[in-house]
């Protein structure tokens, strides 16, 4: 699951560092927003970036990982959401395509009815 970061400094979207080993560490963030702290005392406000973020490990170059953010988001998604969930959201897409089909079937049949 993606996991909550924060930050005193501004979160990038992508976070890329290559490795070394032609691989690099990839941070997909998603949902980054700005939390303020009002100040207290002496304290001056606090400023913190916080954002949902997926760790990934891939050969792909950075112009790469950029481009291709919302699709390497998208599969780390999938990837690991639980099989229980996966099969739960298949069986209910199932179900709601069933149900799409009855009704344009009930309309064809209205519509043929209504033309004879």
């Amino acid at each position: 699951m993606l996991q909550e970061v924060s930050s005193t400094d501004p979160l990038a979207k992508v976070d890329y560092h290559p490795r070394g080993d032609g691989l690099a560490d990839i941070r997909i963030r998603t949902d980054i927003t700005t939390r303020r702290t009002p100040s207290h005392d002496a304290q001056a406000e606090l400023i913190e970036y916080v954002a949902k973020e997926a760790y990934i490990v891939s050969t792909l170059t950075e112009q790469e990982a950029i481009e291709q953010a919302d699709d390497l988001l998208r599969a780390y998604r999938i990837e690991h959401t639980p099989d229980s969930e996966r099969i739960k959201a298949l069986e209910q897409a199932s179900l709601d395509q069933a149900e799409a089909i009855g009704m344009i079937y009930t309309q064809l049949t209205q519509t043929a009815k209504e033309e004879q």
